[in-house]
């Protein structure tokens, strides 16, 4: 008998066979019965849906890159299908290109940073909407109130003011109820900058010999005390400061705040033991001078000696007062004590200036000092100074108003009034220049 296919079962004959035409006609209808005509294969590939097997078509069957994403059913991209993938947030960005893993990582790493928690999954302390309530809030925000409420914050009213505790402490806040009874009080303004700067206020005396103690002192009287210097009848306030000078010699100023010679301050230097009750007027608020504070060193610092408004004061005796100046409103000197007697240490005819583009100022030592802008021209010019010196021109320096290195000035022909510059130029050369004479 003839082998056959293991498919379709055709005969195959053997050697010894004899191969008729009956059994080729078998083999040719087994091939014609198994055979798909060319209309079942347009059918097939034209079809909407293959029905091939379950799992027939393997990974390896497939071409790379035959399935694109127009080719995949909604949907077919399933958790299941895509497996599972491990969130790193210490992964910090560095790019906006990346594996999906890479990516969801770089988000979570950013979400950590925003939370200030220790991993992207850890439930924030706030969210976002509730801070964004609580800066635009204006009450209630951290339990700030506007009353004295202690240990909470201060939040200002709907008229913008805020409570406060009684004050205890020097550095407290002062109170509208604070202020306005020291307003309504009957302390004059001199107490309360007094209190401020450790003002003592003064007890019952009757002489101001008595006070002889430095510091300063506030009193409210109404009789004139002796040796007084206003002795007007009625009530006055007044602010004395006392200083030792040397020794047991004392100086005191007094000022009139309020009532009885309001406006008004005397001084006067004495020795409590041999007392001068002559007291000197410094200013008052109808003579237009204005109180200044000048001293000699490690004598009277920051306190004015004596303005002598009428010019009728000689000063006392003051042997040993080195450093002492005396301002005579008279004849507008100002005297320096040498330790022996006064001398002139400045007058408005002594020191006279013209303080202008060419201008001078002379010193009490007899220095006279010049300056002024000119031009040279054609390479030398002559100029003539200010004011002529009374006996020698010591030295003039020019300096040109010009950017070149090369450029040179020099000046020399003194006299009295001129001097000459030259200049290594002789296109118009502006100047500026110093001169030193007596």
């Amino acid at each position: 008998m003839p082998d056959l296919t293991p498919r379709l079962g055709i005969k195959k004959p053997r050697g010894n066979e004899t191969v008729t035409r009956a059994s080729l006609n078998e083999n040719w209808d087994i091939i014609d019965q198994n055979a798909t005509p060319q209309s079942e294969f347009d059918d097939h590939r034209s079809a909407g849906v293959l029905d091939h097997p379950d799992g027939s078509v393997t990974t390896a069957k497939l071409a790379d890159g035959a399935v694109t994403s127009g080719k995949m059913a909604a949907g077919a991209a399933t958790d299941a299908a895509i497996g599972t993938r491990t969130i790193n947030d210490a992964s910090a960005p560095n790019t906006d290109t990346g594996s999906p893993t890479n990516l969801w990582s770089w988000l979570a790493y950013m979400i950590k940073a925003i939370t200030g928690k220790s991993s992207w999954r850890t439930t924030p302390a706030t969210t976002l909407e509730a801070a964004k309530s609580h800066m635009d809030a204006t009450t209630g925000v951290h339990g700030a109130t506007s009353a004295a409420t202690p240990n909470t914050l201060v939040q200002r009213d709907s008229a913008g003011r805020f409570k406060a505790a009684a004050p205890s402490a020097s550095d407290d806040v002062a109170r509208k109820a604070e202020v306005d009874a020291v307003a309504n009080s009957t302390v004059p303004q001199s107490a309360v900058r007094g209190f401020l700067g450790q003002t003592i206020i003064l007890p019952e005396f009757s002489d101001y010999d008595e006070l002889t103690t430095p510091g300063l002192y506030h009193t409210v009287y109404y009789d004139p005390k002796q040796h007084e210097p206003f002795t007007g009848a009625g009530p006055r306030r007044v602010t004395l400061e006392v200083r030792e000078v040397l020794g047991n010699d004392i100086i005191q100023r007094l000022t009139y705040e309020d009532g009885v010679g309001k406006g008004r301050q005397y001084f006067r230097f004495f020795n409590p033991n041999s007392p001068s009750h002559n007291w000197h007027m410094v200013w008052s608020t109808g003579n237009g001078i204005v109180q200044t504070e000048i001293g000699g060193p490690e004598v009277i610092p920051n306190f004015l000696y004596g303005i002598d408004l009428e010019a009728t004061w000689a000063p006392e005796d003051v042997q040993g007062k080195v450093g002492l100046l005396h301002a005579n409103g008279g004849t507008k000197h100002l005297h320096y004590h040498n330790g022996t007697g006064w001398n002139v240490v400045w007058h408005s005819g002594n020191n006279p200036a013209n303080i202008v583009l060419r201008g001078y100022q002379k010193l009490a030592s007899g220095l006279i000092l010049q300056w002024g802008y000119d031009t040279i021209t054609s390479g030398s010019t002559t100029f003539t100074l200010p004011i002529a010196y009374p006996t020698a021109h010591l030295a003039t320096i020019p300096v040109a108003e010009s950017s070149n290195p090369d450029l040179n000035i020099t000046a020399g022909s003194f006299t009295l009034t001129q001097f000459t510059a030259w200049a290594n130029d002789t296109n118009p050369v502006p100047i500026r220049w110093f001169s030193v004479g007596v």
